[in-house]
C-alpha cells in the first residue's frame, strides 16, 4: 500500500493524485496509494475521496 520509500512528492505532486482511479495521501510524512483500498474502506469510498491528494495526519 505505501508508495516506493525512495520517491519524494512535493505538495503540489501530491495533490494531482486526487481521483478514485489515482489515489494518495499522506499520513505523518509518508505518501501511500490507497486507490486499490478505495472500496473496501469501512468508511466508505466518499471518507477517502475527502482526503485524496492530501495530508491526511489526525
Amino acid at each position: 500500500m505505501g508508495v516506493d520509500n525512495e520517491t519524494t512528492f512535493t505538495w503540489q505532486e501530491l495533490a494531482k493524485h486526487n481521483t478514485a482511479g489515482d489515489l494518495l495521501v499522506a499520513i505523518r510524512g509518508n505518501v501511500y496509494d490507497v486507490t486499490r483500498f478505495l472500496k473496501r474502506h469501512p468508511g466508505g469510498m466518499d471518507t477517502l475521496l475527502l482526503g485524496a491528494g492530501r495530508d491526511v495526519t489526525p
